[in-house]
């Protein structure tokens, strides 16, 4: 099981560092499906070649494979949901960081307020959604859903039931 856990791990490391280089040569517009892509769907190809061009020379029984994989895909899975909020500054992150930068004396509210504006809450947030194909931008009706951002919204949506949350609590 040692190989599995050691497999799993190198693995989403290599791939990471290949997202960080390539992030840095070159950063795709739609960056979700750009990671999609990068961490699962070229990582089959490259699973299924491992195993059966090396699989054998490392000694890998099915169940060590089964479980890098598994173990592969969560780590992947849990990165592609926190990259949006690793990649832009929060408004939590931006309040504890505007907060740090002001101690040993603290900041008020109006220190905190006067750091913020509608435009950057906003506009930055929609027009990444846009980017990512997640909403479509119309002319005439504003803004609405695109099948991709409709799955993605009862996903999450599903998961506050499941949470027990209502809409606006968390």
């Amino acid at each position: 099981m040692g190989i599995a856990l050691f497999g799993g791990i190198a693995f989403f490391v290599v791939v990471l560092i290949a997202h960080i280089f390539l992030w840095r040569l070159l950063k795709p517009e739609s960056e979700i499906t750009a990671l999609v892509i990068m961490f699962i769907f070229v990582p089959i190809v490259l699973f299924m070649g491992i195993f059966f061009v090396l699989g054998s020379r490392i000694n890998w029984q099915t169940i060590d494979f089964i479980a890098s994989l598994i173990l592969y895909y969560s780590l992947s899975f849990a990165y592609i949901q926190t990259y949006p909020v690793i990649n832009c500054e929060i408004p939590s992150f931006k309040i504890l960081r505007i907060i740090n930068k002001s101690m040993p004396a603290g900041a008020s509210y109006e220190d905190i307020e006067r750091n913020f504006d509608s435009e950057e809450l906003l506009k930055s947030r929609t027009d990444l959604l846009v980017m990512d194909g997640l909403i479509i931008n119309t002319q005439m009706n504003g803004m609405k859903l695109s099948l991709k951002g409709k799955i993605l919204a009862n996903i999450f949506l599903v998961l506050r039931k499941i949470y027990g949350l209502d809409i606006g609590e968390g």
